[in-house]
């Protein structure tokens, strides 16, 4: 039995406060941070690490940023805020997939994707794709 976390950034590891507090703008050296987006909040990632190692969870990342960095970047710059296990992996794209272009659930078909019989999961996400 797997137990995953699927995980979106924006909204779940930042927030409003976060972002008008600056402490966005002391970010790391990766090229996560170069890109121009909004940060990770140090106590956010304190409460997911919090929640990974209460249940022995892996992350598989399901935010859109997983479309336009590199998964070591996107590693890296979490780990660099304090993620104390690196995510597994990364949810699929299926925005291209004809299938999906009028579907609003299109996130929650991606995670589904990556789901095995048995699998525990927690979807930590601000969305309603789903």
């Amino acid at each position: 039995m797997r137990k995953l976390i699927f995980l979106d950034f924006d909204g779940v590891l930042n927030s409003w406060e976060f972002m008008e507090s600056g402490r966005n703008k002391t970010q790391s050296k990766s090229e996560y941070w170069k890109s121009g987006c909004i940060g990770f909040d140090e106590k956010a990632v304190a409460v997911l690490n919090q929640i990974v190692i209460m249940h022995d969870a892996d992350i598989i990342i399901s935010a859109t940023m997983r479309d336009y960095q590199p998964f070591e970047d996107l590693c890296l710059a979490l780990r660099e805020r304090g993620l104390s296990k690196d995510p597994i992996g990364i949810t699929p794209n299926f925005s291209c997939n004809k299938k999906y272009q009028d579907n609003y659930t299109i996130r929650g078909e991606e995670i589904r994707f990556c789901l095995k019989s048995g699998d525990h999961i927690l979807i930590i996400d601000d969305s309603i794709d789903f």
